[in-house]
């Protein structure tokens, strides 16, 4: 696809790193956003992507990894096979099904330890030589007791009911006994309930009751364990909620582990400060040799190449160091 200071870009590499590309930077009409309360809240957007293709915007990120590689490189900062082994067992000790769901997702332990190899490699560049003491890791997590909470959780099952009819008929299916779940699943008109097993999942996909919307919120934090609210009604019909499980929010045990993650987030803030990656890798790209084999994308790099260095040079597809 193309070759970056002599390192080539394989074809097979980027369709893997397209078909797993979760994210995508696109041209955002404000007008089109729906408010809530005077706020923006978490929604779908269908968009034009920012600079023409889901394609281009994957290839200028592997070109981009291929530098910061190459800045560590320099740096003496890559990372080895060891720190990439520790950082898997370190995120499997954390989450004991981290493989299994990015296994699941798509991504191969090749591909996983790459991306972690960027990863990690962003972050003993921008570190390096910075040390983070005892006292300042204790300081922060006692001047920020909030964020080492176990948050509170609420896993609330819901039906939606289209109409008064079916409202009645889950309420006698209820009082005879079967189960929240059975009656959400013969009556509830929510097309989306079903693939959650009919749990109300909050829009960042956790159970935490802070992430919820305010009214849900409510909902939770006032029903017990066990127990069904009311009918509500809503658009399109009524919905009623029922409490599975319910957990209270608690301090976490602060132990090294912790310690650890706060220490490598110090880390990463104080170095912020004073290397500003995103910019050397931008100085590192006017600078380099790239070459670009796909006909599709030579010209949109060459006008990507032109907009940074600032000028309207013309090329072949060949980014050669600019000697004058």
């Amino acid at each position: 696809m193309a070759v970056v200071n002599g390192k080539p870009i394989l074809r097979e590499d980027f369709i893997r790193t397209m078909q797993l590309k979760s994210q995508a930077t696109v041209i955002v009409d404000p007008g089109r956003l729906q408010t809530q309360g005077g706020s923006i809240p978490q929604q779908q957007y269908t968009g034009v992507i920012a600079d023409g293709t889901v394609g281009f915007q994957t290839l200028k990120a592997m070109i981009n990894d291929k530098l910061v590689l190459e800045l560590a490189e320099k740096a003496k900062v890559l990372p080895t096979n060891d720190e990439i082994n520790k950082e898997i067992e370190a995120r499997k000790a954390e989450n004991p099904n981290y493989l299994k769901q990015a296994t699941g997702a798509g991504f191969t332990l090749e591909y996983l330890r790459t991306q972690l190899m960027v990863a990690l490699a962003q972050e003993k560049f921008i570190t390096a030589g910075i040390t983070i003491t005892d006292a300042q890791v204790d300081e922060y997590i006692k001047a920020n007791p909030k964020m080492f909470v176990e948050p509170a959780t609420a896993e609330l099952l819901y039906i939606v009911a289209k109409d008064d009819t079916d409202r009645k008929a889950a309420d006698s299916d209820l009082k005879g006994g079967q189960s929240f779940e059975d009656v959400a699943r013969r009556y509830s008109a929510d097309p989306n309930a079903a693939a959650n097993q009919y749990r109300y999942i909050a829009p960042n996909g956790t159970i935490m009751i802070d992430a919820m919307p305010p009214a849900i919120q409510e909902i939770a934090k006032k029903t017990d364990e066990s127990k069904q609210t009311e009918w509500m009604a809503q658009q399109g019909g009524y919905v009623k909620f029922f409490m599975r499980k319910k957990t209270a929010e608690k301090k976490m045990n602060i132990d090294d582990k912790i310690k650890a993650k706060v220490r490598r987030q110090l880390a990463l803030e104080e170095g912020s400060k004073s290397i500003d990656l995103a910019k050397q890798v931008i100085e590192a790209l006017k600078d380099s040799k790239v070459e670009i084999n796909i006909d599709e994308y030579k010209i949109p790099f060459e006008k990507y190449i032109d907009g940074l260095r600032g000028n309207t040079t013309k090329s072949s597809g060949t980014m050669e160091n600019d000697k004058k």
